[in-house]
């Protein structure tokens, strides 16, 4: 009796990974980016919005628009090439916490910033909504307008951040193809990082 139920305990296993390998493979579904518009150079002192800075640092204004179900968001980007005499060797975007309202942290600005500069990067910060340092708008506020109609829904809210990134890697002003490009963030910046990658 118990070789007949270890036989049967056998077929119904075999019948499951059977079952389970033929199943159709559910695809992830990528969600639509939105575009960033409006870009303007823009004095970076003006910006107010804690941005590492030297005499090489570029800074610009603009939006992203037309992500699904979230309202259009302001915000402001620099980018700083890298320590001059050194090759380029990729793209580095320093998200930070709080909803990226702000552009850099004390750990950014004294250790990561300045190293990756002096070993060959270009570094890419990013500061979410319009006003003075930590007094913008966080990306995660789908319904950051107050006249919005959109719900309050961070996954269509992390439209923002994955256009930004997308921006910023086939903009085509930015990152330069045959060097390497990744992302350095905290907190609510990682948040941001992890919903691009999903």
């Amino acid at each position: 009796m118990s070789g007949k139920l270890a036989g049967v305990v056998v077929c119904l296993l075999a019948g499951a990974a059977v079952a389970l390998l033929c199943l159709p493979h559910a695809e992830a579904q990528a969600m639509p980016l939105g575009q960033v518009s409006g870009v303007t150079n823009t004095a970076c002192p003006l910006l107010q919005k804690g941005f590492d800075l030297n005499s090489s640092t570029q800074c610009f204004t603009a939006q992203v628009i037309n992500c699904p179900n979230a309202d259009n968001l302001s915000f402001a980007y620099a980018v700083t090439p890298p320590a001059q005499g050194t090759q380029l060797l990729g793209t580095i975007v320093l998200l930070t916490g709080d909803g990226g309202t702000y552009a850099s942290t004390q750990a950014f600005a004294m250790y990561y910033w300045p190293y990756y500069l002096s070993i060959g990067y270009q570094v890419v910060e990013v500061a979410w909504g319009s006003g003075a340092q930590r007094n913008g708008t966080a990306w995660e506020i789908a319904n950051s307008n107050p006249d919005s109609s959109n719900n309050a829904n961070i996954l269509n809210a992390a439209c923002r951040p994955a256009t930004f990134l997308s921006y910023v890697r086939n903009g085509g002003t930015i990152w330069s193809a045959g060097t390497g490009m990744c992302v350095h963030a905290n907190s609510g910046g990682a948040g941001a990082a992890a919903y691009t990658l999903t």
